[in-house]
């Protein structure tokens, strides 16, 4: 696996299990391509709006609302990111 698909899927399961237990084990047996699946609706606001902040492009937060989350309240999920582009030389 890629180290940029690894850091995505890491940030995938930790962001699904801040959530309500029911939530967490509809993702209990996700495969690799469903979590980047995850991260990806994640990063495109499927879940809530995914903001930048501490002036670094690369912190981002999203808000859980205390309907999905495992405590019951908003929680502010926190995730560095850093994407990779992949470049190809034209020769």
């Amino acid at each position: 696996m890629k180290e940029f698909d690894r850091q995505k899927i890491e940030v995938a399961q930790t962001f699904i299990a801040y959530h309500r237990a029911d939530i967490v084990n509809a993702h209990r047996d996700n495969t690799q391509s469903q979590w980047l699946e995850v991260f990806n609706k994640l990063m495109g606001d499927a879940y809530g709006e995914v903001r930048t902040y501490d002036d670094d492009p690369n912190w981002k937060e999203i808000e859980i609302g205390g309907l999905d989350s495992k405590t019951g309240q908003p929680v502010i999920f926190e995730f560095y990111y850093k994407e990779v582009l992949k470049c190809e030389l034209n020769r």
